[in-house]
């Protein structure tokens, strides 16, 4: 068997598969909730490169690790001691009264 050509464009099946919907009204909605870009054709059927689909897999993963990455450094620096604030105040003249 012959090597399968992926086209430009999504098929009918992998719009099912991507979105959940056969409708394509409710296949343009469910692309443009999450933040595709999506043009239709004069029947109203979404136009949507494989392109595209891979951009935003690639963009999300990296959103995802950047979220993960500060989420992760925010809770190490609220695990450890500020020593600045520390010596500060072990440093701070005091007055007797």
């Amino acid at each position: 068997m012959g090597k399968k050509i992926m086209g430009l464009f999504l098929t009918d099946d992998e719009l099912l598969d991507l979105t959940g919907y056969k409708t394509a009204s409710k296949q343009v909605t469910w692309l443009e909730n999450h933040g595709y870009y999506v043009e239709t054709n004069v029947r109203g059927i979404p136009k949507v490169t494989h392109t595209q689909i891979e951009d935003k897999r690639r963009t999300t993963i990296q959103t995802n690790y950047l979220i993960q990455t500060k989420q992760l450094k925010d809770s190490r620096s609220k695990s450890e001691p500020d020593f600045n604030c520390l010596r500060t105040k072990i440093n701070k003249p005091r007055i007797n009264g």
